[in-house]
């Protein structure tokens, strides 16, 4: 259960690549297992592929050993990762800003997402707890 006095985890996700989503959701579930608030705001490639449905599809970079690579073979989907998530009390939020920029259906989006919201909306809930950047 979410204690909404804890200080809150706030994720920026930048990157669409897959293993820093993975990261995301990882530190996401973590927090929301201590029982802090946790948000993900998905921005720029994250967005877009998070749009396009596409986050499992990317890319582990160069390096990753073949072992860590077939792990991560047996995940869940990210979606379905993201939906749990949610189901325990992350709030998922879409930036306006790379919505427009990018042309996607914003009212397609809003049906995924808990909201859409710019940079000083997602800072100002930030300013509570923490706030991570990947």
């Amino acid at each position: 259960m979410v204690d909404a006095n804890a200080p809150s985890l706030s994720i920026l996700l930048i990157s669409g690549s897959r293993d820093r989503a993975l990261a995301a959701l990882n530190l996401a579930a973590a927090a929301l297992a201590l029982g802090r608030p946790a948000s993900l705001f998905l921005t720029w490639e994250a967005m877009g592929r998070f749009a396009a449905g596409t986050l499992d599809a990317a890319p582990l970079p160069a390096g990753v050993p073949a072992a860590a690579a077939a792990a991560l073979a047996g995940q869940p989907p990210i979606a379905e990762s993201l939906q749990g998530l949610r189901r325990q009390g992350l709030k998922l939020y879409a930036c306006s800003a790379t919505i427009q920029m990018m042309g996607l259906d914003a009212q397609a989006l809003a049906e995924r997402v808990d909201g859409i919201a710019g940079a000083a909306s997602f800072l100002a809930e930030a300013t509570a707890g923490q706030l991570l950047s990947l």
